[in-house]
């Protein structure tokens, strides 16, 4: 993961690094990627060796299965009701069209993951945290049919443009790691530069922070990362750059 996480950062320094001198079409995205993809296996072959290996039949859940049972229902009962509310009406809140009743079962099952960790087997931990995560940081997103904020619309018009045109100017540092990304993989996965824009951070976030945070998931210190969850709901540079920091 780690060795991953390197690789993806070279990809964005390299592609930022073009396209501040120069362009980002097409072609320097799947380049780069290509490049990257060789390194990478070139990096962790003795890894997945290992992985194939040792690979086995998925074990019982363990003990802790009704925690875990609970907490899965709450969760989807959650993404449920969201998906349900989800409107293109100009709200000041999602919470205009959500019951405040969601805040206790958001409780309730984050109580029960917790309770869950440490009393199930180690391949279902993260899965389970990942979930959890994205519930927390997916419900505007859900909510909100044509997305929210002033800050990610100015950047998926700026990321379009670069798509159109090769770049745009000013060529602000700060920004270009986003739009490169952004534009990469539009190139790469053929998706709106829209779509990419409303769920990159938020599913970033909720796969990598409890990929990397977790080191014990029996220990119910990945919870902590929930707490500023407003930042990575949106994806916007600064959000970006804080995610790359804690990674």
């Amino acid at each position: 993961l780690v060795r991953s996480l390197a690789v993806a950062a070279g990809w964005i320094i390299a592609a930022s690094a073009i396209y501040f001198v120069w362009q980002f079409p097409a072609w320097v995205a799947w380049a780069l990627f290509l490049l990257a993809l060789l390194t990478w296996v070139r990096w962790t072959w003795s890894i997945l060796a290992e992985i194939v290996r040792r690979r086995t039949a998925p074990p019982m859940p363990g003990l802790g299965w009704p925690f875990l049972v609970v907490a899965i229902a709450a969760d989807t009962i959650i993404l449920a009701t969201a998906a349900i509310a989800r409107t293109d009406d100009g709200l000041i809140s999602p919470w205009q069209v959500l019951p405040i009743a969601l805040f206790g079962l958001y409780f309730l099952g984050t109580l029960f993951v917790l309770f869950s960790l440490p009393n199930i087997h180690a391949k279902y931990r993260l899965p389970l945290a990942i979930l959890h995560t994205f519930v927390t940081y997916s419900m505007s997103l859900i909510v909100y049919k044509l997305g929210f904020g002033f800050d990610p619309f100015v950047h998926e018009a700026a990321t379009n443009y670069i798509v159109q045109h090769g770049s745009i100017e000013p060529k602000t540092p700060f920004y270009i790691g986003q739009y490169v990304l952004v534009a990469g993989v539009h190139h790469l996965l053929g998706l709106s530069v829209s779509l990419i824009q409303i769920w990159l951070l938020p599913l970033l976030a909720s796969v990598l922070l409890p990929c990397v945070l977790a080191f014990d998931a029996r220990r119910p210190y990945w919870i902590a990362w929930v707490l500023p969850f407003a930042y990575f709901t949106i994806t916007v540079p600064f959000s970006l750059g804080l995610l790359g920091l804690i990674l």
